[in-house]
């Protein structure tokens, strides 16, 4: 039985040795995270991870999948109402209040699923549409931001009452002022940390070549005098006195970038591989150097080298589909 020996000629001995305390220390040396609050750590760099994470689900195909069944799985093909009223507080029977759920589900699916869209204060999205839209919006930016709105101008006789989708990145500042503690990330804060107002760009931060109105803040409390809620923000808090969401792409996006770039690379690579030619570069005329390599002398014993060879690459290259190929004739 053969064994390793050392320099002195003695068999070598292994000896397990439990992995120490001190080394495992020593790869922890440089591991200091700071003790941040949740908004010192992720509102500066807010804007940054958002835009990473649209710009990877619109370049990638694995992150753009994920969000198709994201969404998918979340709203489906249509949403739809489900009315349970407490009927015993409302002081009905069981039958009277199947009754009265069947029929609001009706008018409101009637209303909702409008094909002229009057759910929408642009007039683009039924109900399904808009949800989608918000469940996709809240996967790349972690949450969802939208107003109440009536409509005052309009004679039809359906409901009045509308919701305008906003993007969140319009959420900011006035004017990109430093956060403060009543005011972060362009959310108002009152003083048991509930939001009291919102300040809103009238246009996209990127619009700013579009339009002058990217450079106006307007304040939005978050409800009317009445009680009723006027500013839809629809995020879930991972932290006590969060006022942002986060998105769900940001603990993915370095593994997903360097995913992108190794497929690309491999992709590059293999278009490089069935591109590859050979070439000789020489003084001599082409006979002399067919000659050389073995294919111009008839009568010479090394005559069928050359057409060997290139028939064997030939034979390879007809069984690689995803190779063109010009057939080989001999010399």
């Amino acid at each position: 039985m053969s064994c390793l020996i050392d320099t002195t000629g003695n068999p070598l001995t292994m000896e397990l040795q439990p992995l120490s305390t001190q080394s495992v220390q020593q790869s922890m040396d440089f591991w200091q995270p700071a003790l941040l609050s949740i908004d010192r750590e992720h509102l500066p760099e807010m804007p940054l991870l958002n835009s990473r994470a649209r710009d990877i689900k619109r370049t990638h195909g694995y992150a753009n999948g994920a969000e198709q069944i994201y969404v998918d799985n979340i709203v489906g093909h249509q949403f739809r109402l489900s009315a349970k009223p407490n009927y015993k507080v409302l002081g009905l029977d069981a039958e009277k209040a199947s009754l009265w759920a069947k029929d609001v589900e009706a008018r409101f699916t009637d209303w909702a699923e409008d094909p002229d869209c009057w759910i929408d204060a642009e007039e683009k999205r039924t109900l399904t549409m808009m949800a989608r839209e918000s469940v996709r919006h809240y996967a790349s930016q972690g949450e969802i931001l939208a107003s109440a709105e009536w409509r005052r101008a309009s004679n039809n006789h359906r409901p009045q009452t509308c919701i305008k989708l906003i993007d969140s990145e319009r959420l900011s500042n006035p004017f990109e002022q430093a956060d403060t503690q009543r005011l972060r990330a362009g959310v108002e804060l009152g003083p048991r940390g509930q939001a009291m107002a919102y300040h809103i760009r009238c246009a996209h931060p990127g619009d700013v070549d579009l339009a002058l109105d990217a450079y106006i803040w307007k304040k939005i409390k978050r409800r009317k005098p009445w009680g009723r809620l006027q500013i839809l923000h629809v995020f879930e808090p991972e932290r006590p006195d969060q006022t942002r969401g986060i998105n769900v792409f940001v603990s993915t996006l370095r593994n997903l970038k360097m995913l992108e770039q190794f497929q690309d690379a491999t992709l590059q690579n293999a278009i490089v591989n069935a591109m590859y030619a050979a070439v000789i570069q020489s003084e001599f005329d082409p006979q002399t150097v067919l000659t050389a390599l073995g294919g111009g002398e008839p009568n010479n014993s090394n005559q069928n080298t050359l057409n060997s060879y290139m028939q064997a690459v030939q034979s390879y290259h007809q069984g690689a589909n995803n190779i063109r190929y010009t057939r080989f004739r001999s010399f």
